[in-house]
């Protein structure tokens, strides 16, 4: 945490236009929980605000400069001197040009600066404004300008998030993306066990589970452990009593969380073995592969892109199977299944 919070410090200072010393300062400010800068950031405003006012106190003591005086002193009409005749043009030599050359181009070979110089911007005397001091969040830096609203009077820089915040934002939500808490009882009573992700047997954390509130994701339930037996699906939600409302012979004892899908849905479904027999490309679901496809049974599918969930029987009843992207050579090795209706895991579970 001590190594993001000096590059966040950095990355600020490198966007403002402090004095060397000033930025020790900041870097050298001790880290405080209310922001990132901690205190230092008050004090600079403090001090910028009084240098300010101290320079406006100074400019009334200072002498302006009058327009009247310089026209007084004009020089007198100086006589015309007698002009020299022309002498005859010669091709000079590329040798006494670069004797004719200035001594600032051989020290400084670049090409010069073409047109009028920019005119500096009128010095104001707004302090640095912060919509939250501490953390620099919704911050609004006026370091120059006067009160119009074109680019070179007035420059606004406008931040939303600190680079530490979103990181604590983009760890909390990734913490929170999965989550199901386990009950021994029914009605969510008992002992509990909460879970984050995949779990091969957590009987040693409940003698038996027979509820479950899932906070977050989907997942997919077996009553073995291992992830092994019947497979059950579950989003988001409450269930009192899984047992009864998924028809369970035994309780759950593993789990498998399923990650987030985001963009098309392809499958390829085969009548037979090792991808033979008549092949249908699906990309949506299917209650009846018979209706649809004229196809008894598949035996056999690869699955290119997304989350699937395949049932034996038609309208999405009966046993189910997960599958995720991959080959699926024999579904014979699978308990003898035959599917007949499939369905995509879609992110709007999450």
């Amino acid at each position: 945490m001590a190594s993001l919070v000096v590059l966040e410090r950095h990355l600020w200072l490198t966007l403002t236009d402090i004095k060397d010393a000033e930025r020790t300062r900041f870097l050298d400010a001790l880290v405080s929980s209310t922001g990132l800068f901690g205190p230092a950031v008050k004090g600079f405003s403090e001090r910028y605000s009084e240098a300010q006012k101290a320079s406006q106190v100074m400019r009334h003591f200072l002498p302006k400069r009058s327009s009247s005086g310089s026209s007084a002193h004009k020089r007198a009409p100086s006589t015309p001197r007698p002009t020299k005749p022309a002498k005859q043009a010669s091709q000079p030599s590329p040798a006494a040009d670069a004797q004719r050359q200035p001594r600032a181009n051989k020290r400084f070979p670049f090409p010069q600066r073409q047109g009028p110089r920019p005119s500096a911007a009128p010095h104001s005397a707004h302090p640095l404004r912060f919509k939250n001091p501490d953390s620099l969040a919704g911050s609004e830096l006026v370091p120059q300008g006067g009160t119009g609203d074109s680019s070179q009077s007035k420059t606004r820089i406008s931040f939303s998030f600190s680079f530490v915040e979103i990181l604590r934002i983009s760890q909390h939500n990734h913490e929170d993306k999965f989550q199901v808490t386990f009950y021994e009882e029914r009605n969510f009573q008992g002992r509990s066990y909460e879970c984050t992700g995949d779990s091969g047997d957590f009987s040693s954390y409940l003698s038996h589970c027979h509820s479950c509130r899932v906070h977050s994701g989907c997942w997919m339930m077996y009553d073995y452990p291992n992830f092994m037996g019947n497979q059950y699906f579950f989003r988001r939600g409450e269930y009192a009593d899984c047992m009864s409302m998924f028809g369970m012979s035994n309780c759950i004892r593993s789990c498998r969380m399923i990650s987030m899908h985001r963009g098309s849905y392809r499958m390829r479904i085969y009548e037979r073995e090792n991808f033979m027999g008549q092949m249908y490309e699906m990309m949506d679901d299917c209650e009846n592969i018979m209706d649809r496809y004229r196809m008894s049974h598949c035996q056999s599918c690869h699955v290119m892109d997304g989350h699937w969930l395949m049932y034996e029987q038609p309208h999405y009843r009966g046993k189910m199977s997960y599958f995720s992207p991959g080959e699926y050579r024999n579904f014979s090795n699978m308990d003898g299944m035959k599917f007949m209706s499939m369905r995509r895991i879609m992110d709007s579970w999450y």
